[in-house]
């Protein structure tokens, strides 16, 4: 039996099973494309500069950073989505009309845009930049023009977690990029991000991630493996888009 798996709540046997080793490979190789081209031409590699965006339920948040990996700048919007329902069920629902799929999309696509046009003010001359986007599964479908409705109903399967190609279009110029693969109908790319970034995939010792927002999610293990679930949690922590009623959308 494989000892580097990540295990994800299906609804159906309670286990879905994915190499950390084969996904660590994967989201690197792509997010990371000056890696590779810095052999063959240094000086076009070194002027990719990398933007990374959280579509989270609520909020979009934006952070471009310098070649040495220092944060230099930062954009955050609530999501436009939310005109649409507080939580994924809501949007999922709401997205069974062509119309709404299609302002959700656009409106998340336009927030991006804004983002990345702020940060192409940032950078210098014959530099570009590159996006790294993570989400949560419903974010992604949306933001992918992807039918949600299999996310809202049993047995929640989904048959869009690989990793997604994009690109932003701004007045300045075309922004490439790439969307995080997810783990399952509720444990998106956000939560990839964060497995990676923790180094607890590569750790022996236990190593608990807690993702509190809109959605809640936790993942638990080591680089043998990652046990992974996700509950509604509402606004509470998320400064309360429904202002008065914390917790509303339990």
């Amino acid at each position: 039996m494989c000892k580097c798996n990540i295990c994800t709540s299906c609804g159906r046997c309670g286990r879905v099973e994915q190499k950390i080793s084969i996904l660590t490979h994967s989201v690197l190789e792509t997010s990371l494309p000056w890696e590779r081209e810095r052999e063959a031409c240094p000086e076009a590699a070194d002027r990719v500069r990398l933007a990374v965006a959280d579509i989270g339920t609520t909020t979009i948040a934006l952070r471009l950073y310098s070649r040495e990996g220092k944060a230099e700048d930062t954009f955050v919007r609530v999501n436009p989505q939310t005109e649409f329902g507080a939580d994924v069920i809501s949007r999922i629902q709401a997205a069974e009309e062509e119309a709404a799929a299609r302002r959700m999309r656009e409106s998340v696509t336009e927030v991006l845009r804004q983002g990345l046009a702020q940060f192409l003010g940032r950078v210098s001359p014959g530099e570009s930049l590159y996006l790294v986007t993570a989400a949560n599964t419903t974010m992604k479908y949306l933001l992918m023009g992807y039918d949600p409705a299999e996310l809202g109903r049993a047995p929640f399967l989904a048959s869009h977690l690989n990793t997604e190609h994009m690109v932003i279009h701004t007045d300045r110029t075309d922004v490439p990029g790439i969307l995080l693969p997810g783990l399952s109908a509720f444990v998106g790319g956000d939560i990839t991000a964060g497995i990676l970034a923790s180094g607890m995939a590569e750790r022996e010792e236990l190593t608990l991630l807690i993702d509190l927002g809109t959605n809640g999610e936790l993942a638990l293990g080591n680089r043998r493996r990652i046990l992974a679930c996700a509950t509604a949690a509402g606004p509470a922590f998320e400064g309360g888009v429904n202002r008065g009623v914390w917790g509303a959308d339990m």
